[in-house]
């Protein structure tokens, strides 16, 4: 195995993964974990189909944790067969998780902010209505 020191990480050249076994197995267990939380709670978040962004959330979370769900089972495929298109398969599969778990966290942010804007506007609009019946309550106390 190569120094890691000494590697061109611009270069397209094959390298050897030194993990345990051990830390592989660990690591699958862990993802797989992961990857059920993500599908259960991605199913919930699409319970809330009445608001569109929290579905889309969902459908992202759901697609992510099925994306871990079939890097950790390659994990294991690979622990098994020391198959090294299985280690590929399960980085490709991770690549895809962050992705969709990314498209998930800008869906959750423009969900906020879109909430804030609405609350804003819904507080300024109704100002003038709290006010008139601060007035009216208070006049009332005062005869």
């Amino acid at each position: 195995m190569e120094n890691l020191n000494n590697v061109d990480y611009y270069s397209d050249q094959a390298y050897q993964l030194s993990l345990s076994k051990s830390d592989m197995r660990t690591l699958a267990g862990w993802a797989t974990f992961k990857a059920v939380i993500d599908i259960i709670s991605g199913a919930l978040s699409c319970m809330g189909f009445i608001l569109i962004l929290p579905a889309v959330y969902g459908v992202m979370r759901i697609l992510a944790g099925v994306k871990l769900l079939n890097a950790a089972d390659d994990l294991k495929r690979y622990i098994e067969s020391s198959d090294n298109a299985r280690v590929a398969n399960a980085f490709s599969n991770l690549y895809r998780h962050f992705k969709f778990t990314g498209i998930g966290i800008i869906v959750q942010i423009c969900s906020v902010i879109l909430v804030i804007i609405l609350y804003g506007i819904l507080i300024v609009s109704l100002a003038p209505l709290i006010d008139e019946i601060i007035r009216q309550r208070s006049f009332q106390y005062y005869y």
